[in-house]
């Protein structure tokens, strides 16, 4: 039986994770709670903990494979049964590692200079563009659909520590742009003080579902799982899901609208998140 589940995520990436925000963000807040129905059924027989390490670069590998922690979030999952045309990276990730149901679906969003000719996601106006995107997140977005700006070379892709980074170097001219998940952008963009000088381009570069990632060496990959899927689908029954969103979205809106310092986006010490996204 499962005793202990770790799991593992980092800073930077609000309102989903951060060690600065409620309950350690929106993403923290839904997994600690549905952790929490598991280890109530299980009488308290079953614990699990969250750690933060700022270097999304590292999740996967070596600390999700070599079973430094069992868990990591939150990261989306490539289109696997394409691996044939998936990037390196994404194939590494089909192979290496079980996705959960997704946990939440992020809109992922290409921000520009406000003067910048890039109005839409047109390949006649993407076409050689500097894209930035911080390194340990996906890249797998930008050849969805046959959009294939990555594989066919339409764009040149620069990959800082950061998503700070990334927003500087679009406002300073080095990058055309930086896609990332949309709240985060905006968070970013506010604590910045970027507001005249970046918008997002429409429509969406994707949307981009979450998930928790394990393993597939990891002994107990598909219990873990299994607790993690069964509680998720237990809060959304009840109604807990969506009140926990709710009350996220809400302090989110609310920071948008008058300084606050825990939504500003923290320094990495080693790479950027993620994840995620």
């Amino acid at each position: 039986m499962v005793r202990r589940i770790e799991f593992l995520t980092a800073d930077g990436y609000p309102p989903y994770t951060g060690r600065n925000l409620e309950k350690g963000g929106m993403l923290t807040n839904l997994l600690s709670s549905a952790m929490d129905l598991v280890k109530a059924e299980a009488r308290d027989r079953l614990d699990y903990n969250v750690s933060w390490v700022n270097d999304w670069a590292a999740h996967l590998n070596p600390l999700l494979l070599t079973r430094a922690f069992d868990v990591g979030f939150p990261w989306d999952q490539p289109e696997c049964e394409r691996a044939a045309e998936l990037s390196p990276g994404s194939r590494f990730r089909c192979q290496r590692f079980f996705f959960s149901n997704p946990i939440y679906e992020v809109v992922t969003v290409l921000f520009v200079r406000q003067d910048s000719a890039i109005k839409s996601l047109r390949i006649e106006e993407m076409q050689g563009a500097t894209i930035c995107r911080p390194v340990g997140y996906s890249v797998h977005e930008f050849d969805q659909g046959g959009r294939n700006w990555l594989r066919d070379n339409k764009i040149v892709l620069i990959r800082p520590q950061t998503v700070d980074e990334c927003f500087r170097l679009v406002a300073n001219g080095t990058a055309d742009g930086v896609a990332i998940a949309e709240l985060v952008g905006q968070s970013t963009i506010r604590s910045l003080r970027l507001g005249e000088q970046v918008r997002a381009v429409q429509p969406p570069v994707a949307l981009t579902p979450l998930h928790v990632v394990v393993s597939k060496t990891h002994p107990n990959a598909r219990t873990m799982l299994y607790y993690i899927n069964t509680a998720m689908a237990k809060l959304r029954e009840g109604g807990e899901y969506e009140r926990i969103i709710e009350r996220h979205l809400a302090r989110y809106w609310e920071s948008q609208a008058s300084p606050d310092p825990n939504l500003a986006t923290t320094p990495a010490k080693g790479d950027a998140p993620a994840g995620a996204a």
